[in-house]
């Protein structure tokens, strides 16, 4: 062959090779590419849309199967935009030519030829608007033919297609333009939507050719009819249909729960279902806004609240402010903001005694008693400012006393404590340590949030058992999330003591915000200034969780928590047990009923009047038989450690039935209506043995006593002007005795009977204060005033 013509033939081989080859490549369809992933949209558990988040481009769609497409829609956009779709392999010749012709006559281009298939590529595989790019679109359209079937296209094709005001596809459009699924569309309604994709701007349902769209909604329907879609008179009666548009507002429930699991990396294409029970969302929504003016009116500007369900651990509401907007700073959420916790971290530090062996009816010394702070000493007060004496474990919790949750700390240890509030994600900041807290670890210092304390709480909820929330139904227990913090028993108890009313009546009385008509567990907290109010609630169905306060920080005024969360509280339980009374927990084998002296916490004597029956830990029900009574006389004799709380009481006339140990019949005899007696002579004293030999602490002894006011190494600055300055001095003794002498530095100073205490005109300079017994016992601490 002639040498010339085989190059030709070569080079046109070649060419033709690399055309194919390139027109293969380039027509060539992924089917990774067919996936449309929804982008990022969050719905409640039964699938009600709670928000889309828009992608790149600032496009919202939501995916549909084509099989749940109803055929009615189906036939619609056929009539609209391809009625031989069922016939050609992807291009249509005809359309092709009818185009040509008529964009001809007009000298314009006035009409399309693509397909569905090709409008299909070219959503998929968006092109510049060449000859190339169309005849690459055609080839690909024949290969989606011969990859998919018409009905996957179709699918592919209404989930893509623009149908105006960046909504894609048919199942949004259908949702946000007549607020129901495609599935319920009427036949004039998917008409409309089929009238869209020829002009998506220019035909917007909410623009000013609104007549234009209608006008193109029934040439689609007569399409329909002329197709045999449709019978003529079912055309005519869908064209006289009044068409009522929604509002357009794309949905935005739950917004504080949405915006906090986006926070939180949730932010993946696709469709992500919360937890979220849309009906117990919308009432506590309600119920939260209904109490604002109430809130407002004392100082209060903000709420929030959350609904868990305790057996799965799943959040069904999450409310994060009153409202969600500019209005007092509401687009914070308030379930995720760190605020004093106040009281609500008492039943742990109780709950903890009892895993140590402590049982409920131990006696907590509620009497008043300065503590060493960083600050200078500190003195902790109850709510209502006032003492309580002796009280058990049960009645210190159930009323919330902050000297008797002081006192428990101490007992169990500080430290311990604080790792058990670790252990259960109440601690946020783990750079301070115990010390850093202090003994307000037990009663407000700690900040935390109400997540974390609806969590915390539905640990006791759920027998003792550490389970992290779930906002998400296919959120998986993760392996080894699960830990028993607490046994079975004490949650049990701390349960009962919680939803017990005469527990907490001597605090809380009888406000109706706190009677509930079934058992309901409840925890109030107020923090420093009244700036933060919570109510914690729960019953073995559900925990609920509600705050007030401001999210700037100000004080209320005077709102405590029983105030102001606790109303909030009962209308959300009531909501939640309105069909269905909570359920009973079985009391656990482990925990056994014994009566008690009532007083004493004791088993009862026989002269122990009020007797009662309370909750122990099977090995703990007390063995020691009463010491408060004795005698058949009605006394209450208390140890020496209530000497000054005795003394307070008898001084305002409201002793009653209490009395020291060993005091004599008339209480007046040793506790004086004055707080010390006149020294008697000087040389009654033995100072080397009465002082200088008392060098430390003489605990070991039966009757020892100590200073309890001031605390060693005490700093006093003088006020000037203030020449009438006094200190109190206080001491307690284990056992009665008839008297106590006071020295400072190593001189006699006075003598008093019980509650031993003493006032002391402070002077400049060092000074070593000492108290004795009779016996010779004392103690001896310095303090420095300046």
């Amino acid at each position: 062959m002639n040498t010339p013509i085989l190059k030709t033939i070569l080079l046109f081989s070649a060419l033709f090779s690399v055309i194919v080859f390139y027109t293969y490549s380039a027509s060539r369809i992924d089917r990774r590419d067919l996936v449309l992933p929804d982008n990022r949209v969050f719905v409640g558990r039964d699938g009600e849309l709670l928000r889309f988040i828009p992608d790149d481009k600032g496009e919202r769609h939501l995916f549909i199967p084509g099989k749940e497409i109803p055929e009615i829609a189906k036939k619609a956009f056929i009539a609209a935009e391809d009625q031989r779709f069922y016939e050609h392999p992807g291009f249509d010749t005809a359309a092709i030519v009818r185009a040509i012709k008529d964009n001809w006559r007009a000298g314009r281009v006035v009409s399309g030829a693509s397909t569905i298939t090709q409008q299909t590529i070219r959503l998929i595989y968006p092109r510049q608007r060449t000859y190339k790019d169309k005849f690459i679109e055609i080839l690909r359209s024949i290969r989606m033919e011969l990859t998919l079937s018409k009905e996957e296209i179709l699918e592919q094709y209404l989930n893509r297609v623009p149908m105006g005001n960046n909504i894609i596809g048919i199942e949004l459009a259908s949702r946000i333009y007549f607020g129901m699924p495609s599935k319920d569309l009427t036949v004039a309604e998917a008409a409309l939507l089929a009238s869209l994709p020829k002009a998506p701007g220019d035909l917007n349902p909410y623009g000013k050719n609104r007549d234009s769209l209608l006008a193109r909604k029934d040439w689609v329907l007569s399409k329909m009819a002329e197709l045999g879609y449709l019978p003529i008179h079912a055309a005519k009666e869908a064209m006289r249909e009044n068409l009522e548009l929604k509002e357009i507002s794309f949905p935005n429930y739950a917004p504080h729960l949405i915006n906090l699991l986006v926070s939180r990396g949730e932010d993946r294409h696709g469709k992500h279902q919360t937890t979220i029970d849309m009906e117990i969302q919308r009432q506590v929504e309600e119920i939260v806004k209904s109490h604002e003016t109430r809130l407002s009116y004392r100082g209060a500007n903000q709420a929030a609240a959350m609904v868990i369900h305790n057996p799965s651990m799943e959040v069904l509401a999450l409310v994060g402010s009153l409202s969600y907007g500019t209005k007092n700073r509401g687009f914070n959420n308030g379930a995720v903001a760190q605020r004093s916790a106040g009281s609500t971290l008492k039943p742990f530090v109780y709950a903890q005694a009892l895993e140590e062996g402590y049982n409920v009816t131990w006696l907590l010394e509620d009497t008043l008693r300065r503590y060493r702070a960083p600050k200078g000493d500190y003195s902790p007060v109850n709510f209502d400012r006032k003492e309580y004496g002796p009280v058990t474990m049960r009645t210190a919790l159930g009323n919330s006393f902050n000297i008797s949750a002081i006192k428990m700390l101490e007992a169990v240890g500080q430290e311990r404590f604080y790792e058990l509030l670790r252990r259960i994600d109440l601690i946020n900041d783990p750079a301070k340590t115990s010390g850093d807290y202090g003994l307000g670890l037990v009663i407000g210092n700690p900040e935390v949030t109400l997540e974390q304390l609806v969590m915390a709480y539905a640990i006791l909820a759920n027998g003792g058992i550490k389970r992290a929330l779930r906002y998400f139904v296919a959120q998986d227990r993760a392996e080894g999330t699960e830990e028993r913090i607490f046994s079975e028993e004490t949650a049990y108890i701390i349960s009962d003591i919680l939803s017990d009313p005469t527990a907490r009546i001597i605090t809380f009385g009888n406000a109706d915000t706190m009677q509930y008509p079934s058992r309901v567990s409840i925890k109030t907290g107020t923090s420093t200034k009244y700036r933060d109010g919570w109510a914690i609630g729960y019953t073995p169905e559900y925990t609920v969780g509600v705050w007030t306060g401001n999210f700037e920080g100000n004080p209320t005024f005077n709102l405590s928590g029983a105030e102001g969360a606790a109303p909030i509280l009962k209308d959300i339980m009531g909501f939640l047990h309105k069909n269905r009374a909570p359920s009973i927990s079985d009391m656990p084998e482990g925990v056994v009923t014994a009566r008690v002296c009532g007083i004493s916490g004791m088993k009862p004597g026989k002269y122990c009047r009020y007797i009662t029956s309370e909750l122990f830990v099977k090995g703990t029900e007390p063995k020691e038989e009463c010491t408060f009574h004795v005698k058949k006389e009605r006394f209450h004799e208390l140890p020496t450690a209530y000497a000054s709380w005795i003394y307070d009481k008898q001084r305002r006339g409201l002793a009653g039935n209490y009395r020291l140990k060993g005091d004599p019949d008339e209480l007046g005899e040793l506790l004086h209506d004055e707080p010390a007696d006149v020294s008697p002579p000087s040389n009654h004293y033995s100072i080397g043995s009465r002082d200088m030999g008392i060098k430390e602490r003489r605990h070991n002894l039966d009757n020892a006593i100590r200073i309890r006011y001031p605390l060693p190494d005490d700093r006093f600055i003088l006020e000037k002007g203030n020449p009438d300055q006094l200190i109190k001095l206080e001491a307690v003794s284990d056992k009665p005795v008839r008297y106590v002498d006071w020295f400072i530095d190593g001189k006699p100073y006075k003598r008093t009977g019980a509650p031993y205490h003493v006032y002391w005109k402070p002077e400049r300079g060092r000074h070593r204060i000492t108290v004795s017994t009779p016996e010779d016992i004392g103690d001896s601490i310095q303090i420095k005033v300046e």
